[in-house]
């Protein structure tokens, strides 16, 4: 639907499953610890954050 490649896409999710298909379709994926323990999550994520106010979020998506 929004007709871009899967490498320019960016994925916030906060279940193992949910991490598994974005990853699966060659999408940058964030883990959001909300829910789940962050070591299940960083099984495959690019990098995992406890929440959306996490300064590491921000910075990536300032491109710092």
């Amino acid at each position: 639907m929004l007709d871009i490649a899967p490498e320019q896409g960016l994925v916030f999710e906060d279940s193992p499953s949910g991490i598994r298909c974005a990853v699966g379709a060659g999408i940058l994926t964030i883990g959001i610890a909300s829910t789940h323990n962050p070591l299940v999550l960083a099984a495959g994520a690019f990098n995992v954050d406890p929440d959306f106010t996490d300064e590491q979020v921000w910075n990536l998506l300032r491109g710092s």
